[in-house]
């Protein structure tokens, strides 16, 4: 009976290792550059977007690594994500099982970024991402806003943390997070055609929850050398991201220099809080800010 039993199993270890052997070689030897074509067009026809990836190739262990992806906004042509190096894991339980999960990270715009992703049915994933030391001023603001009357100029290094459950079409979402940025710098900006001044801050950190399709900015406060702000208030999500109507409530309080320059402008056309705070609601859209 061991005779046999062990024979049984000397076959099972040699079919197995060919079953092995067969799918890292039918991993490594894929047409990837004819996926990388497929993925493209794919995008392209059924998105608003175009993509452009460099390179698309298996990496070990089983992963996929993706090297200059580029998505861009088909009309007004413009360039909205640039990610360096994206490394892809997919879980080999959640491929048995027909459910999509996988881990993720990357590099993009001078730092990194991780995360997964989790089919928990009904067509609605577990998401969570992380990020640190993003550049800003690394990324094309006024690409992304290209066919609106907004521009912004920002500096400083920003991390972003977004964990909830979202469905297949991100309409009907659940997300907490957070971006914090330090050393941020609003440099100079125009909504419609305000001029705003600089802003400068040591750090800042803006907590947020989107439902649905809601995205909620919780009061948050932050002080730097020339001014004191806080903000909240809620952004309507839509697509294209320019459509999205806002409601803000900003209030600012100049310091030093920059109190002297735009005190008497405020005083004029505003009123101070008890706090000293000149009060600006903001509402409109995304690409077409209105201040009052």
């Amino acid at each position: 009976m061991k005779v046999r039993l062990k024979k049984i199993l000397s076959v099972a270890a040699v079919v197995l290792l060919f079953i092995v052997l067969l799918a890292l070689f039918s991993y490594y030897r894929y047409p990837w550059d004819a996926l990388t074509v497929r993925l493209q067009d794919e995008i392209s026809s059924q998105t608003p977007y175009e993509v452009s990836i460099d390179k698309l190739r298996p990496s070990t262990p089983v992963s996929i690594k993706v090297v200059g992806f580029k998505l861009y906004r088909k009309s007004p042509k413009s360039i909205v994500l640039n990610i360096d190096e994206l490394k892809i894991k997919p879980s080999i339980w959640g491929l048995i099982t027909g459910k999509l999960r996988f881990k993720f990270k990357g590099a993009a715009y001078g730092g990194t970024f991780d995360g997964k992703v989790k089919d928990i049915g009904k067509e609605q994933y577990e998401i969570d991402f992380s990020s640190t030391n993003f550049m800003l001023n690394k990324y094309d603001y006024n690409a992304a806003l290209a066919g609106t009357n907004a521009s912004v100029r920002l500096d400083g290094t920003m991390g972003l943390v977004v964990s909830g459950v979202a469905d297949a079409t991100f309409k009907n979402q659940a997300l907490k997070g957070s971006i914090k940025a330090a050393n941020f710098a609003l440099l100079a900006s125009k909504f419609s055609e305000i001029e705003l001044p600089e802003l400068k801050f040591a750090s800042i950190e803006v907590p947020f929850e989107v439902k649905g399709n809601v995205l909620t900015i919780k009061p948050t406060s932050a002080s730097g050398e020339s001014v004191e702000a806080r903000l909240s208030g809620t952004v309507n999500l839509r697509e294209p991201a320019a459509r999205s109507p806002i409601n803000l409530e900003l209030k600012l309080k100049f310091k030093g220099a920059l109190k002297d320059s735009l005190d008497p402008f405020f005083q004029w056309v505003k009123e101070k809080d008890t706090e000293g705070f000149y009060k600006i609601e903001i509402s409109g859209t995304l690409g077409g800010v209105k201040l009052r």
